[in-house]
């Protein structure tokens, strides 16, 4: 049988056609959006899962070094309370607690206090010196057991240097002594020297006695630092 040509579609009318019925090319351009947004939402959930881990892994990495300072902390506390540094501090004692009974002042200055909004911290040093006419031993003998020395008497006719520690944290005392002379040491100095020195949670001690042969009088220099204040000033 003959077709005619008449009853052929024309071409144009075909691809015309072929585009508004849903047709190859239409088709592909759907299939392209729709990967397109399936590509966009695959990207948004790999982007929020990356978020949703590092937040985790940075609340981890918090979480665990909150523990590590508040563990640190703990031991720190344990550690003080161990040691005794948070053990209440006495008051110090009072500065004229310090002079030798009937010496006379050669001369004396105060240091500057320390305070921190309008609170005192650190009281105020004080440092002088005295003169006695008291033996040089005894003068030792007095620091000695004012500061807390082990056997004062030893300590007052010692003529080496020595140290000890209290059963408290921070408190130790230092004996030094300057009695024999240099270049030979059998020979005794025309002058001696003792130096008591007293560390303690509530003051710094420094005492200094000088005699040289055939003088008249002791000398003292007293180096006093309190840490606290005194008990009459916290009456």
């Amino acid at each position: 049988m003959c077709i005619n040509a008449m009853d052929a579609e024309p071409p144009v009318a075909s691809f015309v056609k072929s585009m508004l019925v849903g047709g190859a090319p239409v088709n592909a351009a759907v299939r392209q959006k729709k990967d397109s947004a399936t590509m966009r939402k695959r990207i948004v959930i790999a982007i929020s899962a990356f978020v949703v881990v590092a937040l985790a892994f940075g609340a981890g990495l918090l979480v665990q070094r909150q523990y590590q300072v508040a563990t640190i902390r703990v031991a720190e506390e344990f550690g003080r309370n161990l040691a005794g540094l948070n053990d209440p501090v006495s008051p110090a004692p009072h500065w004229e607690s310090w002079r030798y009974p009937s010496a006379e002042s050669k001369g004396s200055i105060q240091g500057s206090s320390v305070r921190v909004n309008t609170k005192l911290v650190r009281p105020a040093g004080s440092y002088a010196v005295f003169v006695t006419t008291d033996p040089f031993e005894d003068v030792a003998r007095f620091y000695a057991e004012k500061a807390c020395f082990e056997q004062p008497d030893n300590v007052a006719k010692s003529q080496s240097a020595a140290s000890s520690h209290g059963t408290i944290q921070g408190e130790s005392n230092h004996l030094l002594d300057d009695f024999h002379d240099a270049a030979d040491p059998e020979k005794l100095r025309p002058v001696r020297v003792k130096c008591l020195i007293r560390r303690s949670p509530s003051y710094d001690l420094t005492v200094i006695i000088t005699r040289a042969n055939d003088e008249k009088h002791t000398h003292i220099a007293l180096f006093y630092d309190p840490h606290t204040e005194s008990e009459d000033a916290t009456r």
